[in-house]
């Protein structure tokens, strides 16, 4: 097992390799898994991420949220706790640089709280079948679904996004990290628990 620096370090290098055309398959093939899924069609609340230019592209299962009449949320920082909050996404709306130069709803967008969210698409660097998920390292995702280490509450669902080649045999634990509940990628949906 290799330290979470020196991971980072390579899958960040190894998503950089991918082209234009290569990234917007990818997302047209992940959009086309989830929006067959019982998960998805089950669902009315889902947060997702506003892709930066080597993430995984998110922009056509934003698209499909939209489709299938469904509510989009995007992540909105709260910089003063380090968590996160969830504000409405609806097409055509214009979108702010945050502090960190990502993307997010106004401050004038309704907000959704956590427990009425479904599905949380989480942004990851790399993953393992433990449904350990690696992050830019902020903690943000981890900081706002704390509540779910110690509770029987187990929504909302948290799907991470990434390329297949993304996938490492075992990620490094700490105390803090909030486990997955499953994976989407352009291969495959798989789940680490029955999405009940």
């Amino acid at each position: 097992m290799t330290d979470k620096l020196s991971i980072r370090k390579k899958m960040s290098d190894q998503r950089r390799v991918y082209s234009a055309a290569e990234r917007n398959n990818a997302a047209i093939a992940a959009a086309a898994l989830f929006k067959k899924s019982p998960l998805f069609l089950n669902s009315s609340n889902i947060a997702c991420y506003y892709s930066l230019s080597k993430e995984f592209p998110t922009h056509e299962i934003i698209n499909e949220i939209w489709v299938e009449n469904k509510n989009c949320y995007l992540p909105v920082v709260q910089t003063k706790e380090k968590t996160l909050s969830f504000a409405s996404y609806n097409k055509n709306e214009e979108l702010i640089l945050n502090s960190h130069h990502i993307l997010e709803p106004l401050s004038t967008a309704v907000f959704c709280s956590l427990e009425k969210l479904d599905i949380v698409i989480l942004p990851l660097l790399a993953f393992d079948h433990q449904g350990n998920r690696l992050g830019t390292g902020g903690g943000y995702y981890d900081r706002t679904f704390s509540f779910r280490k110690n509770s029987a509450i187990k929504k909302p669902l948290l799907i991470g996004l990434g390329y297949a080649s993304q996938e490492v045999a075992s990620l490094p634990e700490d105390e803090w990290d909030i486990k997955l509940d499953g994976i989407l990628t352009e291969e495959k949906l798989i789940f680490f628990r029955s999405p009940d």
